[in-house]
């Protein structure tokens, strides 16, 4: 399972955070109209007096389309409001142990460490990150350093990579597809 760590996008936060967040969701989770079943998306929003994490698991998750208007109606009214729906998981933090991980790099110093140590503890087989992120030393994981700084974009050709790699799989109109 591919599991994809954010930590600084927050889809209820500002026009332009929940903007980000909508390429984000639709870059990381689906595929040709498709959601990818082999993935899960860990949103960490840090706010100044708390910290929220929300999982969408690829699996369980259903009502997600790429048209823009769908999208926002199921950001406000399931993730802002914190409704329950399949595939939505409130206050879960990745797991300890991760295969592959697409980690987006974090608005602050101190954010980014957190994001890396955290990381370094899951032990993944496979990370991307992006050139200027270094991971922790002696890192055990093969590394993809793409050039690509715009979390959407890194997002959707670290998928690319990985797919080519390892194959994927998703879920289309109830039918669940290997590649």
């Amino acid at each position: 399972m591919k599991r994809i760590i954010i930590t600084r996008a927050d889809p209820c936060g500002g026009p332009g955070e929940k903007r980000e967040a909508e390429h984000i969701i639709i870059n990381s989770l689906l595929l040709s109209h498709a959601i990818r079943i082999d993935t899960r998306l860990y949103l960490i929003a840090a706010g100044r007096e708390r910290r929220r994490a929300t999982a969408l698991d690829g699996e369980t998750l259903r009502h997600l389309y790429p048209q823009r208007r769908s999208l926002r109606g199921f950001i406000n009214k399931i993730l802002c409001r914190g409704r329950a729906a399949p595939g939505i998981i409130y206050g879960d933090a990745p797991p300890s142990k991760v295969d592959v991980a697409i980690v987006s790099a974090p608005g602050s110093r101190e954010q980014y460490y957190e994001a890396i140590s955290k990381l370094a503890s899951m032990n993944p087989r496979l990370v991307a990150i992006t050139p200027d992120q270094t991971l922790w030393s002696g890192e055990a994981a093969q590394t993809i350093k793409l050039s690509i700084r715009h979390p959407p974009y890194f997002i959707a050709v670290s998928h690319y990579i990985i797919d080519q790699a390892l194959g994927y799989s998703i879920r289309r109109r109830g039918r669940i597809l290997y590649a």
